[in-house]
């Protein structure tokens, strides 16, 4: 079975399992930044692998920057953690996954390790803000 966070063998799937416990609320939307923009990188997942990506609204924002809305907020906010132009594959990889039809294994194929690696180091920052020191320390405090 291949890693991802959809078979719960994600990279760090101990540690998003802990952030999601400690940080998101049952409903609604984080109160701090980074918990906020771990959320909706976690939504963004769920959605593509469960929905095909059919609740991600794709727009641009004000400035002509492209951007997705899901769960009630921006995904601009995992640019501090990706950067602009991982943002933009993202974005460009969900957009062509989300109206096609019906998805092939190409498909699948080309959107898998884009939204792995954007949710890999959306997970690996958010842990360094909220939890103060390195990601795979956990590891050897949970065996």
């Amino acid at each position: 079975m291949e890693n991802s966070y959809w078979n719960d063998n994600g990279k760090f799937q101990k540690q998003q399992e802990y952030l999601w416990e400690r940080y998101v609320p049952k409903c609604g939307g984080c109160s701090d930044r980074h918990a906020e923009m771990f959320r909706l990188m976690c939504r963004l997942y769920y959605d593509v692998y469960n929905n095909g990506a059919c609740n991600v609204e794709i727009d641009w924002d004000e400035n002509g920057n492209p951007d997705m809305e899901i769960g009630g907020g921006s995904l601009r906010i995992i640019i501090d953690a990706i950067g602009e132009e991982s943002h933009n594959e993202l974005f460009d990889a969900v957009q062509g996954f989300k109206w096609k039809r019906t998805k092939t294994r190409d498909d699948w194929d080309k959107i898998k390790p884009v939204l792995e690696n954007a949710t890999d180091t959306v997970i690996e920052y958010t842990w360094k803000e909220l939890q103060g020191y390195d990601i795979n320390e956990f590891e050897t405090e949970t065996k």
